[in-house]
C-alpha cells in the first residue's frame, strides 16, 4: 500500500489480524484498521499555573457530569458511551490504563484517571437522591422552606426511612452494575 505522507510517498505493508469469537476460535475475515499512536506533548508550569490549570480541568470535570446526564436523558449517548461501571468496570479501565503505562512509561493517565474517578464519585455524591449527601442537602433545604413559612417540619423517622430506601435502591443498582460488568466486559479503543 503506498500512503501520502506529507510531500513525499511511503510503501506500507498491511498485515491483517484474525479477531476471536466468543469460543475462541478466529473469525473467518480478517480485518485491517487505522490506529493513533500516543504522543503526548508535556507543558511545564509553574507553581500558580498549574494551580490555575488544575482549576480548569476541575471545571471540565464538573461540566462533564450534567452534560452526561443531559446526553443520558436525550438519548444523544450510545448505550456504550453512557455505561456506567461499578468497581470491576473501573478495575477493567484500570488495567487498560496501566498497560498503557507500561508501555508509554509515562505514568498521567493514571493519575488522571484517579482524579477523575474522585471527582465523579464527589459529585455523583452531590446528586439529590435519597441516600446520598445530595439527598440530606435536598431535606435541609425543604425542612429550611418548611420552617420559613411555619409550616410542620418533616419527621426525623419519615426522612430515616426515606435514605434507607434509597439506600436499598442504591445497593441493588451497585449488585446489578456489578453483574452487566461481569456479562459484558468494557471494550476500550
Amino acid at each position: 500500500m503506498v500512503v501520502l505522507r506529507g510531500s513525499g510517498t511511503v510503501n506500507l505493508t498491511l498485515t491483517p489480524t484474525y479477531l476471536l469469537d466468543a469460543n475462541g476460535n478466529p473469525e473467518q475475515r480478517a480485518r485491517l484498521g487505522v490506529g493513533l499512536q500516543y504522543s503526548p506533548v508535556y507543558t511545564h508550569y509553574s507553581f500558580f499555573e498549574s494551580i490555575s490549570q488544575a482549576g480548569a480541568e476541575l471545571g471540565q470535570q464538573i461540566v462533564a457530569l450534567p452534560r452526561f446526564l443531559i446526553g443520558l436523558v436525550s438519548r444523544t449517548l450510545s448505550p456504550q458511551e453512557a455505561r456506567v461501571v461499578g468497581p470491576v468496570g473501573i478495575y477493567q479501565i484500570y488495567d487498560d490504563t496501566a498497560q498503557t503505562v507500561q508501555q508509554t512509561g509515562n505514568w498521567w493517565p493514571i493519575l488522571y484517571l484517579m482524579v477523575g474517578i474522585n471527582i465523579s464519585i464527589g459529585l455523583a455524591n452531590l446528586l439529590p437522591l435519597p441516600a446520598l449527601d445530595g439527598g440530606r442537602i435536598l431535606f435541609v433545604i425543604v425542612d429550611w422552606f418548611l420552617r420559613l413559612f411555619r409550616i410542620k417540619r418533616i419527621p426525623t423517622h419519615l426522612e430515616g426511612y426515606v435514605h434507607a430506601a434509597g439506600m436499598l435502591i442504591l445497593l441493588s443498582l451497585m449488585v446489578l452494575i456489578a453483574i452487566n460488568d461481569f456479562r459484558n466486559p468494557i471494550n476500550l479503543p
